[in-house]
């Protein structure tokens, strides 16, 4: 997905994390755009991924803790 490598290189030049929270960063970024909410499980369905829903979730949920 280009939008998400080009965000991902946006990301990693401006800010000091390490590499998987700056793609879980830009995962969720897409995810709210495409979900159109801020409801984790809607995000958590809208990653491009290949996990289960219910995994992204959980991620996100690590994000922010």
């Amino acid at each position: 997905m280009p939008n998400l490598n080009r965000l991902e290189t946006s990301l990693t030049q401006n800010l000091n994390m390490n590499k998987s929270r700056i793609t879980c960063l830009s995962l969720m970024i897409i995810a709210i755009i495409t979900a159109q909410s801020s409801n984790l499980k809607k995000i958590a369905r809208h990653f491009t991924n290949s996990t289960t829903n219910d995994s992204n979730y959980r991620r996100i949920q690590c994000f922010f803790a």
